[in-house]
């Protein structure tokens, strides 16, 4: 128990060190992850071989893995994104020891790696992972897309949809489509801090700020 303490203390030390901009809830650990700037981790969450964009933030108890998620994005608590996969094809077993060559823990069956075990999740700008849902590695969501309670998504989302149930299927979209294509163009995320902050009453009315970032497209 205390050697766990201090090798979880000894974590969160370096990640302050490396990105003070991040903020590590109770037991929450990160390796081998990039942070853009305030981000925050929540109790007794996991973020290994990541990185999070700006402002987003994921919640307690939640596995990151192989994940590159953007800007102001919420990740609610028990979420998992990039779940890892097993080959279901042509192989006789599904399990690790068969194609994942790790002598460390005793997997040495095969004498080198004859599968990928992760591939990379991409998660766009300004979305909404919803609490206990999974998100299979290797998918894509798109910018403002929102992911429901508890749904399991396992193929690629489009942007500004909100997405539900097991697996994950399309409710309907947030916005019109020419609504979506304004906010896909202008890119508020990529705004700084002092515009944000500046037109930040506008955000309560997706036309106000559609109307801000028309008459101020300068730093589009």
């Amino acid at each position: 128990m205390l050697r766990e303490k201090i090798q979880q203390y000894r974590a969160r030390t370096r990640a302050l060190a490396t990105h003070p901009g991040l903020w590590l809830g109770k037991a929450a650990t990160v390796s081998d992850s990039r942070f853009e700037a305030q981000n925050r981790i929540g109790d007794h969450a996991h973020v290994a071989h990541s990185s999070l964009g700006r402002y987003s933030y994921v919640g307690p108890r939640c596995i990151v893995s192989h994940a590159d998620i953007g800007r102001f994005c919420a990740v609610a608590p028990d979420a998992i994104i990039g779940t890892g996969g097993h080959p279901i094809g042509a192989n006789a077993s599904i399990h690790p020891l068969f194609y994942l060559h790790r002598p460390a823990i005793g997997w040495d069956f095969v004498e080198r790696d004859q599968a990928s075990e992760y591939a990379r999740t991409r998660i766009g700008h300004d979305v909404w992972i919803g609490a206990k849902a999974v998100v299979r590695d290797g998918v894509t969501i798109g910018n403002g897309a929102v992911v429901g309670a508890g749904a399991v998504v396992v193929h690629d989302l489009a942007p500004y949809g909100i997405y539900v149930g097991v697996p994950a299927r399309l409710l309907r979209f947030r916005y019109a489509e020419d609504i979506v294509a304004q906010l896909e163009a202008h890119g508020w995320w990529d705004r700084d801090p002092a515009w944000l902050l500046a037109n930040a009453a506008a955000f309560a009315d997706v036309g106000s700020l559609l109307a801000r970032l028309a008459t101020d497209p300068h730093q589009s």
